[in-house]
C-alpha cells in the first residue's frame, strides 16, 4: 500500500503550480456525465483552468485582486454552486487572485446565507442561476439591516475554462512563504443550529492536511465538493497523483447508479463515501458485490452504525476503514489495519499506516464521569490545527471515544459532547434550537427531545403540559403543528419534523435531567429507546401514522393517482412550479430526502397488495407517470400490465421523439462546385468499429480529410484518444500515417454548433462531404427518453450538418445503427427497410433509440433531398488480423467462464458473427460507391457459427472446461467466485440469469441480405468465423491476460 508523502507545500496554489510543471499531462481528476461518459482532467487543464477563470472574473468581472506583496488585505469571496468540477477551478482560480473563498452549502436557508456574507464580510458572492433567488433574498435582507452586501457574480460558464487557446499564467501576488499563514478557504459548520459559523482555513494548513492523506488509490467520491470531506478529498488527490473520479451531483444516488459510474470510470480501486451511500448499497447483493470489490471503502462526516459496518466487514470481508478527522485540526487518524486478521473497522488508530507521523504526541485523551469514555483534545502546535477553543491553546474536540479491549491505541466514535446528532448521510441537526422553539412557541409541550442519530431523519418525543394532558393525539397534534411548521421554517431539510415521526409520551413522564436542569440526553434516548426504534420500523413499512390518526389507505388509479402523485410531490417539494407528467424529478429539485418522505407517503396512504415499497422507488421511477404507473401495477399486483403499459408508453415516446426532430435545416444553396475528394466528419473514433472505419477512410486516396468529434477537455486530448483508439486495436497510428489527414475536436454533439470553436466549425461546414454517426450509447438499462439529449439529439444536429455543407452540395449521411432496432419484428425476415411499427424494435432503450433515429435518417432522406441511409449492424466481434475483441462485452465474458468458472453453457443457437474489421470495410465500401437506398443490412447473414467451433478452438488453445446444460451452468456461475478480477463474468449473473435461467427459446427474425451484397463485396463474401478466426480472438486476450 502506498507510504503518505511528507509534507512540503506551503500553500495551495504552489501545490497545484509545482504539480502541472512537473505532470502536466497526468490525469488527475475525472468527471461524467448523465450517461456516465466521464472527462479526464490533467494536472494541467485544471491548473490553465483556473488561470483563465482568474483573469475572467478579473479583466472581464472587474474583481479586486491582491496586489503585489500585500499580505494584509483580506480579500473575501462566497460560491454557491452545485458540487462540479467546476467548483473546484473556482477554488483555485480565487486562490491564485488572493481571495480567500466561502463555500457556501447549497442547502442552506436566505438567514443562513445572510448571516455568513455578514460574518465574512464578503465583497462578492459568485451565484450558480439555480440559486439565484436565495442569494438575491439574502442581499435584500443586509441591505433592510443597514449592512454592506456583496455584489452578486454570474458563475462563469465552463467554456470560459475549458480552452486549447495558450492563456499566461495569473500574475503572482505573493511568494509562497508569503502565502502560507493567509486564509484560502472558508466552510461552515452545519445549518441545523439556524447560524452556522464560518471555519478559516490557511493555505498552510490546507496544504497540510491534505498531504500524506490519501491512500496511493485511483478512488471515486460521491462527496460534494462544498462539504469539507469532499473538498480534501479532491486536494488529495491532487497533492498524491491519484486520479479521483466524482459521482454526477445531477444524477440520483441510487445502487445501480453507483454501479454505472464506477464500472464507466475504470481503474477506481478506491471509494470514499459517508455512511449513507453504504447503506444504501448494502440494501442489495450487487451493492455489496460492489464493495467487495475495491481495494478500499472509506467513510467519514458520521459514524457507520455498527451492525451495518459489521455485516459488511465480517460477513461480506468489504475493506472498510474510517477516516476520522475534523475540519478545525484535519484528519487526525483512520481504522486503516491489517485487514485479513483484523476485523474492527470502527476502531480508529492513531499511529501506523495511513496516519500522520506524529499525530499521537499532539493528542489528549481527557477521562468523562462515565468512567469507559474520553474527549479527544488536540494541543496547540499542531499544522492541521486552524482554530483553538481552550486558555492554553488547545482544541477539545467534544468528540467521546472509548478504548479497545486489547488493542493499545485504538479508539471507537461513540458520540460528542455536545448535543450535535450525527445523521446517517453525514449531515448534522443540533437539536436544541429545534426543542427550543418547539418548547417556547406552544403552552401545550412541556419538554421536546429531538432524537435521529445515525439515522436518514429526525424524530421528536414530545411530553405535553396539563393543558395537553387529556387531548386526543389527533388534536394535540392540531394545536402544535404551526410550531412544528416554524421549526421547520428555519431549519435545513435534513433537519426538518415529520409529523409521523413525533412520539407523544404521556404527562408527566419524569424525563432524566441534571442538576441545572437540563436534560441527560443520552438516558432520554436509553428510556425510550424501543419506542424510537418502533417508530422508525413502522415509519419505514409505511405504519408510522400522523398523530392520532389510523391508517386508512386509499386504493388510487388512472388520472385520480396521478393528481395525488403529483400533488404530494409538490407538496413535499414545497414548489408551486408547474410539474409535468414526465417531467424528470431529480431536474425538478426533489432530494433524497424527500424523495423518502414521498415513499413512505405512498406507503402509508395508498393500497398495494401488502407490497413494501423499495426505498429508492422515487429515484428509480423518476417522473408523475412513471411512479403512478408502477404504484398501480404493484397495487394490482399486475407486474405484467406494468411491462405492456411501460412499452407502451416507451412505444409512444419513440413516435413522439420522431416529431420532435423530424423539422430539419433547409438546404444551403451554394453555386460551387463539389470537391472531388471526400472531407468526412466521423463520430465514434475512439470506439472499436469508429477505429476501423478511420482505418479504412485513411487508406484511401479519395479522402482528403478526416474531422473526428470526440469526447474531450482539449484539442490535444482529443487527437490523443483518437490515436490510443487506433493503437489499441493494433492499427496504424496517425504518426505511423505521416499524412495529417485526421484533424480531431473536442466536442458535445448535443449542442447544435458542437460546442466547437466559431473558426473550427466554419471549417468544417465549408468542406464536408460526408458525415457517419458512428457514437450512440451503450446502455441497455435507460429508456428511451434518456437516449434523447446525448443520441437522438446529436444525431439530429449532426443531420444539420450534413444538410447545410457549403462545400457545393449537401454532405452524405449515415448512421451506425443497430439490428435490435428491429429485433422484436413479428415476421421471419427483416427486409432491407427502414420500420415505422415501434413495436418492432427491442423492448429496451437502445434499441428504441436506434429505431427513433433510422426514421429520422429517412425522413431526412426525403424531405431534404440528399443522401442520407442507415447502416443496421449485426453482432460484431474481433477483427480478422489481430483479434482484437472487447472484453468487457457479454460474449467474451461467456468465453471466459471456460476458464473462470471451468464451464461454457451447452447452446444450439447459430452465432452470425460478424469481424468489426469487416463491418467497416463493407461501410466504406457503401458510402464511396455508386449505390443508393435508405438503409443497408451489415451482417453476416449466411455464414454462422457455432458453439462448439468456439469450444474447439478453446481446447486447442489449452484450456480445459466442461460444457454444460445453460440451467446448470448458470448455477455454477452463481457458486463461483465472486472476485471481480478474477471472475469477470461474475459481474452479469443477473443478466445471463435472465437469458438462460428459462427454458423458453426466443425465435428471432432473420435479415435479407440481398441489396447490400449487390453494393459490397465485402457483405457477399462475407467469411465464417471459423476455429482460425476465433483462435486470434483468444490470441488477443492472452496477450492482454484476459485469459491465461
Amino acid at each position: 500500500m502506498h507510504q503518505p508523502q511528507q509534507f512540503h507545500f506551503q500553500s495551495m496554489t504552489e501545490m497545484v503550480e509545482v504539480r502541472a510543471k512537473e505532470t502536466p499531462d497526468k490525469e488527475i481528476v475525472s468527471v461524467p456525465d448523465k450517461q456516465f461518459k466521464f472527462t479526464s482532467y490533467t494536472y494541467k487543464d485544471i491548473n490553465e483552468g483556473a488561470d483563465r477563470l482568474a483573469h475572467y472574473y478579473h479583466d472581464q468581472e472587474g474583481l479586486k485582486v491582491r496586489n503585489v506583496g500585500d499580505v494584509d488585505t483580506r480579500l473575501n469571496t462566497t460560491i454557491i454552486a452545485p458540487s462540479a468540477i467546476d467548483y473546484a477551478i473556482h477554488e483555485l482560480a480565487f486562490a491564485k487572485m488572493g481571495h480567500t473563498l466561502l463555500f457556501c452549502s447549497v442547502n442552506n436557508s436566505v438567514a443562513a446565507i445572510a448571516h455568513l456574507l455578514k460574518a465574512t464580510t464578503a465583497l462578492y458572492m459568485v451565484v450558480h442561476p439555480n440559486y439565484l433567488s436565495n442569494a438575491e433574498e439574502a442581499v435584500q435582507q443586509i441591505t433592510s439591516e443597514g449592512g454592506k452586501p456583496p455584489r452578486i457574480v454570474a458563475q462563469a460558464q465552463r467554456q470560459v475554462w475549458r480552452s486549447d487557446e495558450a492563456v499566461e499564467p495569473f500574475p503572482r501576488a505573493l511568494t509562497p512563504e508569503q502565502e502560507a499563514p493567509l486564509p484560502v478557504f472558508i466552510v461552515h459548520s452545519s445549518g441545523s443550529t439556524g447560524f452556522p459559523k464560518p471555519i478559516v482555513l490557511s493555505h498552510r494548513a490546507s496544504a497540510f492536511n491534505v498531504a500524506g492523506t490519501g491512500f496511493g488509490l485511483e478512488a471515486m467520491t460521491t462527496l460534494p465538493l462544498f462539504h469539507n470531506h469532499g473538498h480534501a478529498c479532491f486536494y488529495r488527490a491532487i497533492h498524491s497523483g491519484k486520479k479521483l473520479s466524482l459521482f454526477p451531483t445531477e444524477i440520483p444516488l441510487t445502487t445501480n447508479n453507483i454501479i454505472a459510474a464506477i464500472e464507466n470510470a475504470r481503474g477506481v480501486k478506491g471509494f470514499y463515501v459517508v455512511p449513507y451511500v453504504l447503506k444504501l448499497l448494502a440494501e442489495s447483493p450487487a451493492g455489496i458485490e460492489l464493495l467487495k470489490g475495491f481495494d478500499l471503502v472509506t467513510y467519514g462526516g458520521a459514524a457507520c452504525p455498527d451492525e451495518l459496518g459489521d455485516r459488511l466487514v465480517k460477513e461480506n470481508g468489504v475493506k472498510l476503514v474510517e477516516h476520522y478527522g475534523l475540519t478545525e485540526v484535519g484528519q487526525l487518524g483512520t481504522s486503516y489495519r491489517d485487514f485479513e486478521n483484523d476485523k474492527d473497522w470502527n476502531y480508529i488508530r492513531f499511529s501506523g499506516p495511513q496516519v500522520k507521523s506524529g499525530v499521537a504526541d499532539y493528542l489528549k485523551f481527557i477521562p468523562q464521569s462515565d468512567g469507559g469514555s474520553f474527549e479527544v483534545v488536540v494541543t496547540d502546535g499542531w499544522k492541521g490545527k486552524v482554530r483553538s477553543n481552550t486558555d492554553d491553546g488547545s482544541y477539545a474536540t467534544s468528540d467521546l471515544l472509548v478504548a479497545h479491549p486489547t488493542i493499545e491505541g485504538a479508539y471507537k466514535f461513540v458520540g460528542r459532547l455536545d448535543d450535535t446528532l450525527v445523521m446517517v448521510s453525514g449531515e448534522k441537526t443540533n437539536p436544541v434550537p429545534i426543542e427550543l422553539t418547539l418548547k417556547g412557541g406552544s403552552p401545550y409541550i412541556a419538554e421536546a427531545i429531538v432524537f435521529g442519530a445515525g439515522k436518514s431523519h429526525i424524530g421528536a418525543l414530545i411530553l405535553p403540559t396539563e393543558l395537553g394532558a387529556d387531548l386526543h393525539h389527533r388534536e394535540l397534534y392540531a394545536k402544535i403543528a404551526p410550531v412544528i411548521d416554524s421549526a421547520n421554517a428555519e431549519a435545513p431539510t435534513h433537519s426538518q419534523l415529520m409529523p409521523e415521526m413525533l412520539i407523544f409520551i404521556p404527562a408527566g413522564t419524569t424525563i432524566p435531567r441534571a442538576d441545572k436542569a437540563s436534560i441527560i440526553r443520552p438516558k432520554v434516548y436509553k428510556m425510550f429507546e424501543d419506542l424510537i426504534e418502533e417508530k422508525y420500523e413502522k415509519y419505514e413499512r409505511g405504519e408510522a401514522a400522523l398523530p392520532g390518526e389510523e391508517i386508512n389507505r386509499r386504493r388510487l388509479t388512472g388520472e385520480e393517482l396521478e393528481r395525488y402523485v403529483s400533488g404530494l410531490i409538490q407538496e413535499v417539494a414545497g414548489s408551486t412550479g408547474d410539474l409535468g407528467l414526465e417531467d424528470d424529478l431529480f431536474d425538478y429539485g426533489l432530494n433524497s430526502l424527500q424523495a423518502a418522505r414521498i415513499r413512505t407517503t405512498l406507503q402509508r396512504e395508498l393500497e398495494l397488495n401488502r407490497t413494501i415499497l423499495p426505498g429508492n422507488v422515487v429515484f428509480e421511477n423518476p417522473s408523475v407517470k412513471l411512479l403512478s404507473g408502477y404504484l398501480e401495477a404493484v397495487a394490482t399486483g399486475q407486474s405484467n400490465a406494468l411491462r405492456e403499459t411501460l412499452d407502451a408508453d416507451q412505444m409512444k415516446a419513440m413516435q413522439t421523439l420522431v416529431e420532435k426532430y423530424s423539422h430539419f435545416a433547409e438546404v444551403t444553396s451554394i453555386e460551387k462546385k463539389a470537391p472531388e475528394k471526400l472531407t468526412v466528419v466521423l463520430t465514434g473514433a475512439t470506439g472499436s468499429l469508429g477505429a476501423h472505419l478511420l482505418d479504412q477512410l485513411l487508406t484511401l486516396g479519395l479522402v482528403a480529410k478526416v474531422f473526428c468529434l470526440v469526447r474531450a477537455a482539449s484539442e490535444k486530448e482529443a487527437l490523443q484518444r483518437v490515436d490510443d483508439s487506433l493503437a489499441q486495436r493494433r492499427l496504424a497510428g496517425l504518426r505511423e500515417r505521416g499524412h495529417g489527414k485526421v484533424e480531431a475536436y473536442p466536442a458535445d454533439l448535443s449542442l447544435p454548433d458542437f460546442g466547437l470553436p466559431s473558426d473550427v466549425l466554419t471549417k468544417i461546414q465549408e468542406s464536408v462531404t460526408t458525415v457517419i454517426a458512428n457514437a450512440w450509447s451503450v446502455n441497455f438499462t435507460l429508456n428511451v427518453e434518456s437516449f434523447e439529449k446525448g443520441n437522438i439529439r446529436a444525431a439530429y444536429n449532426l443531420l444539420n450538418l450534413a444538410i447545410t455543407s457549403r462545400c457545393g452540395r449537401p454532405a452524405d449521411f449515415f448512421f451506425s445503427s443497430s439490428v435490435s432496432a428491429v429485433a422484436a419484428h413479428a415476421g421471419a425476415i427483416n427486409a432491407e427497410v427502414v420500420s415505422v411499427n415501434p413495436a418492432d424494435a427491442q423492448g429496451m432503450g437502445y434499441a428504441r433509440s436506434k429505431w427513433v433515429t433510422e426514421n429520422l435518417v429517412a425522413i431526412a432522406a426525403s424531405t431534404r433531398k440528399i443522401r442520407a441511409e442507415t447502416f443496421r449492424i449485426g453482432q460484431m466481434v474481433g477483427d480478422t488480423v489481430h483479434g482484437v475483441w472487447n472484453e468487457t462485452e457479454a460474449i467474451p465474458l461467456q468465453i471466459k467462464s471456460a476458464q473462470s468458472v471451468g464451464a461454457m453453457p451447452e447452446l444450439s443457437e447459430s452465432l452470425s458473427w460478424l469481424p468489426v474489421d469487416l463491418a467497416a470495410k463493407s461501410m466504406v465500401e457503401i458510402i464511396i460507391g455508386e449505390q443508393r437506398r435508405p438503409l443497408w443490412h451489415v451482417l453476416n447473414g449466411s455464414k454462422q457459427t457455432t458453439w462448439p467451433t468456439v469450444h474447439k478452438a478453446l481446447r486447442e488453445a489449452g484450456i480445459d472446461f466442461k460444457v454444460v446444460p445453460p440451467r446448470e451452468w448458470m448455477q455454477e456461475l452463481r457458486n463461483s467466485s465472486s472476485d471481480l478480477q478474477a471472475n469477470p463474468t461474475y459481474k452479469l449473473v443477473d443478466f445471463f440469469g435472465a437469458k438462460y435461467d428459462s427454458e423458453v427459446v426466443t425465435k428471432r427474425a432473420g435479415y435479407s441480405i440481398e441489396e447490400t451484397s449487390r453494393a459490397s463485396p465485402t457483405i457477399a463474401g462475407m467469411p465464417y468465423v471459423d476455429e482460425a478466426i476465433v483462435g486470434k480472438f483468444i490470441s488477443a486476450w492472452k496477450t492482454t491476460g484476459f485469459l491465461q
